[in-house]
């Protein structure tokens, strides 16, 4: 990461020119293209906020979207404080999309002309149990263990049923929206 980039993003606006920040902009993109294509099928990446070491996880929280072998995309964030972990959002994100679009549908039908089969159907998918996607099992999973590395891509495996074999938490270069990591 340049210096000029930092200077660009966290400094005053009249501490560098245009150029220089259009210059900075570009550098960045390069350089978070070139993370993108060093990433592998099969290896896990977060992005994240806060602070790691080789193995433990502290500090901070960490997010990704997950695609497994059958195509099904997930959206888990990840808090830790050194000594524990917690899941903060597991996401079915097919089950998300299916159900805001049925929802989406249902809000067009006028209050008056609602029935007692659309008012159940919009019950039913305002619910939203895809913010939770077997969480309880997951908090079950990691209950008194120290958070690692290993842990975090054993539950994520456990979870979502995938074969991640390395993770990696970035602070640096990507967002979520990014990258996908699909194992």
């Amino acid at each position: 990461m340049s210096l000029k980039w930092f200077i660009a993003h966290w400094t005053i606006k009249e501490t560098i020119t245009l150029e220089e920040k259009e210059e900075s902009e570009a550098h960045f993109k390069k350089l978070k293209q070139e993370k993108i294509n060093w990433l592998q099928e099969g290896e896990l990446v977060f992005v994240g906020m806060g602070m790691q070491n080789d193995t433990e996880l502290g500090n901070f929280r960490f997010r990704t979207e997950i695609q497994n072998k059958e195509g099904q995309r997930f959206f888990i964030e990840l808090g830790s404080d050194w000594k524990t972990l917690r899941i903060d959002h597991s996401i079915d994100q097919d089950q998300a999309r299916l159900y805001e679009s049925k929802l989406q549908v249902l809000t067009r039908i006028p209050n008056l002309q609602l029935t007692k089969q659309n008012q159940a159907d919009y019950d039913k998918y305002s619910k939203q149990p895809y913010h939770r996607y077997r969480t309880e099992e997951a908090e079950g999973f990691i209950f008194n263990k120290k958070p690692t590395k290993k842990l975090v891509l054993d539950l994520v495996n456990m979870l979502y049923d995938t074969k991640f074999k390395t993770m990696e938490i970035d602070n640096y270069f990507l967002r979520t929206e990014d990258y996908i990591s699909k194992g």
